[in-house]
């Protein structure tokens, strides 16, 4: 572990001793903490159903908040939950309160064990859509045996919450762009701000500011970053993207976004041989490698998931030789390893020096990959070990062009 992340650990120990220090002495009539889960159990009443609070939300939120400014948040934080109102129970009650919002498609590992699931399908690649209820505390995610409950289909409430989405965000979108540059729109105290711009519409909207077909970033949850489809300068765009994503404490996605010509919205994709795919593809490998290390980071704490013994694959971020971007993933023999999924595997000889990097589509059919169920972004475990057969059909389909870095034996690197 390096010191960023022992860090990084420390930092959220001491933000959960100072929530549970807090809760408990609001007069709750039991509170405690889950380290595992990273989330609060709490009941207001003795011998209730315990309700949850996951602190990783909160934890990015506060972000370097520090001091009376932090102590303030963590106690508006357990007020909330000592006195937050009972979400409606029914479906005719709950349907007007339903918004969509699009996050990382591993926000639903943080769910604790044993506890609902979360109520989600795929947006974009890597990003999942989640629906909420709207309360006055804050949203609260619906889960499936919510849905359940109501007894209406998934797809229903889903159709809903974007209804109602769209019933308050104007086709036009009526937004101002901040006099930051480049031309970005920011929506701080909207949760639901990169869900709007999913709506139907709304992105062709926002083409008024920009000449020609318009290409959106979303960094984090409330930033778009808008430009032309402009291929000689989305280059320097697409480096702002990476670094505001990298630095943000609720990120969202490096890659553009555009419009297909049904007015989809759909990851850009460079001209052919246009100097920029070189920043479109490390843009998309850098959401790969920065989602299955925040997947990992909370599988850990899930060996309902995985088992008690899985060590977890990295996607890593290379540049071969011809100044391409590839994402590798490396499989050391281990049973016990579940791989992510990249654009190659770097597989070694057993017994030998010897490394081989293979497309991932020829891996899959080479090796016997099993996936993990209901794993977002998946995963997969190589149930037996490569036969001599095996390697003699992988040798000769080895990556012509080698990256010029390799994951060394066992690294678990990421971006």
């Amino acid at each position: 572990m390096g010191l960023d992340e022992r860090v990084g650990n420390h930092a959220r120990e001491r933000f959960a001793r100072h929530v549970l220090t807090a809760a408990q002495e609001s007069g709750l009539a039991q509170v405690w903490y889950d380290a595992a889960q990273f989330a609060i159990a709490y009941q207001r009443v003795a011998g209730e159903r315990p309700a949850w609070l996951d602190l990783e939300r909160p934890f990015l939120d506060f972000g370097d908040t520090t001091g009376a400014a932090r102590q303030r948040r963590v106690l508006q934080l357990v007020v909330s939950m000592v006195n937050a109102p009972a979400p409606p129970e029914g479906w005719r009650e709950v349907g007007a309160r339903l918004r969509p919002v699009v996050q990382s498609a591993s926000i639903a590992l943080t769910a604790p064990v044993d506890g609902p699931t979360m109520l989600t399908r795929p947006a974009l690649p890597y990003l999942s859509q989640y629906v909420v209820i709207d309360m006055p505390s804050g949203p609260l995610y619906v889960t499936r045996e919510q849905v359940a409950g109501w007894g209406v289909d998934e797809a229903d409430v889903f159709a809903q919450a974007w209804a109602n989405l769209a019933e308050t965000t104007p086709v036009h979108m009526a937004l101002t762009p901040t006099a930051r540059r480049p031309l970005r729109f920011i929506g701080a105290d909207d949760p639901y701000f990169a869900a709007r711009l999913l709506l139907p519409g709304r992105l062709a909207a926002l083409a008024g500011w920009v000449s020609g077909r318009p290409v959106a970033f979303l960094p984090d949850r409330s930033t778009v970053i808008l430009s032309p489809d402009n291929p000689d300068s989305l280059g320097r765009i697409f480096e702002v993207a990476a670094t505001e994503f990298a630095e943000a404490n609720w990120p969202l996605s490096p890659q553009g976004y555009t419009l297909d010509d049904n007015g989809s919205i759909l990851p850009y994709v460079a001209p052919v041989g246009h100097p920029v795919a070189v920043r479109v593809r490390g843009a998309a490998a850098l959401l790969s490698a920065t989602e299955y290390a925040t997947q990992a980071r909370l599988l850990a704490a899930r060996p309902d998931l995985i088992g008690p013994d899985a060590v977890l694959g990295a996607v890593n971020v290379v540049h071969t030789q011809d100044q391409s971007v590839r994402t590798v993933t490396s499989w050391s023999g281990d049973s016990r390893e579940l791989l992510p999924t990249a654009e190659y595997l770097l597989v070694r000889a057993p017994g030998e020096d010897e490394v081989v990097i293979v497309p991932w589509r020829v891996a899959t059919e080479a090796l016997d990959l099993v996936p993990l169920d209901g794993l977002k972004p998946p995963r997969f475990r190589v149930r037996s070990q490569p036969t001599d057969e095996t390697w003699s059909r992988l040798r000769p389909l080895e990556l012509d062009s080698k990256p010029a870095y390799v994951p060394r034996h066992g690294d678990r690197g990421g971006a």
